[in-house]
């Protein structure tokens, strides 16, 4: 996966230096955007995970935020980053919903598809590793396939959707 234009990397950064408009929703009125990660920090969530994130993340978590901006409730940190209301990141996510389901012995997470971005009610946009953006609605994917840097704009021009697969 490439990663993401200087342009949209500086438009990213702009929305994010601007408090009242970083986020569409927030839990607290004292919430920010988490500040970018350093490369150390990065790897040691990559080695926890035993896989790299998608380029195009890694560039937002490097250069944009570590969480704490986007659509809904905003995209998910990594580490120390932003959190979901109940203080996940995008990487303690993935690893808790890579466990295996005992309800349902059937189902289980796609490998490597990180959630990185919360809509709240247990919905996410999700990361697969080629980078594209894919939804997870709380019980069914949503496989309409986007690429990061797509999903981005479409935020930043305000026809982003929040992912469903329901009708």
């Amino acid at each position: 996966m490439r990663l993401l234009e200087p342009d949209l990397i500086r438009e990213l950064q702009r929305r994010v230096a601007d408090a009242d408009n970083a986020v569409d929703h927030r839990f607290a009125d004292d919430a920010i955007p988490a500040r970018p990660l350093d490369t150390a920090g990065l790897e040691v969530v990559e080695e926890r995970l035993g896989f790299a994130l998608p380029e195009a993340l890694r560039d937002i978590y490097l250069n944009v935020a570590n969480g704490g901006f986007g659509p809904g409730y905003g995209l998910l940190g990594v580490g120390a980053g932003a959190t979901d209301d109940l203080g996940n990141t995008a990487d303690s996510l993935y690893v808790l919903f890579d466990q295996p389901d005992p309800t349902d012995p059937e189902w289980s997470w796609r490998p490597h598809v990180i959630p990185f971005a919360y809509w709240g009610c247990a919905v996410y946009s999700c990361i697969t590793p080629a980078g594209t953006v894919i939804g997870f609605d709380g019980e069914e994917w949503v496989d309409e396939e986007t690429p990061l840097d797509t999903w981005l704009r479409s935020w930043l021009d305000g026809s982003l959707k929040q992912p469903s697969a329901r009708s």
